[in-house]
């Protein structure tokens, strides 16, 4: 699970260098996770320093460890919709790929994010 997150948080800060959403911010009352993930992953893409980043990303893994099933569900869901690959492109390339195999190298490229 540690080698997913480390790859996804990888995945999100290369994306956010070219894409920076806004992500939701949703800031929780309870003071044992006084932000959301939302939160700091939008914070995580917007840090420019080695350190903060570093330690945004510490405490994006901290509270991910500490949230709910459903939160963590929420959270990659969020993270799936903000930074998943362009759904029409992924459709024109699956119809291309239907009629013409060789269109193969299309369908990947559009799938990877």
């Amino acid at each position: 699970m540690k080698r997913f997150l480390s790859e996804l948080l990888d995945a999100v800060t290369e994306r956010g260098r070219v894409f920076r959403p806004r992500l939701p911010s949703r800031i929780r009352s309870d003071d044992a996770m006084p932000l959301a993930l939302p939160d700091l992953a939008g914070e995580l893409l917007s840090v420019r320093g080695e350190a903060s980043g570093v330690d945004t990303a510490r405490k994006l893994l901290e509270l991910y460890g500490r949230a709910s099933q459903d939160e963590r569900q929420e959270f990659l869901q969020l993270l799936g919709h903000s930074f998943g690959p362009d759904k029409s492109r992924v459709e024109a390339a699956i119809a291309r790929y239907a009629s013409q195999p060789e269109a193969i190298e299309e369908l990947h490229a559009a799938t990877d994010i």
